[in-house]
């Protein structure tokens, strides 16, 4: 989305809502919204972490 190329698009199609707010689960909705995202988890052993001085967030204690 590094251009308002899509949104200009929906707006002529009448994608967007007039006035421009999201009322995603309202009976009056009447446009689209967009969301975009992205997580990333890195999982690594206590041991190695400790070794390299990695930052350690949390712990997954478990056996086997």
């Amino acid at each position: 989305m590094a251009s308002p190329g899509s949104f200009v698009e929906f707006s002529v199609q009448g994608g967007l809502a007039p006035d421009g707010r999201c009322k995603a689960y309202a009976d009056s909705a009447d446009g689209t919204a967009w969301s975009e995202g992205v997580g990333v988890l890195v999982v690594e052993r206590l041991s190695d972490a400790q070794r390299h001085s990695h930052r350690v967030l949390a712990v997954v204690r478990g056996s086997a």
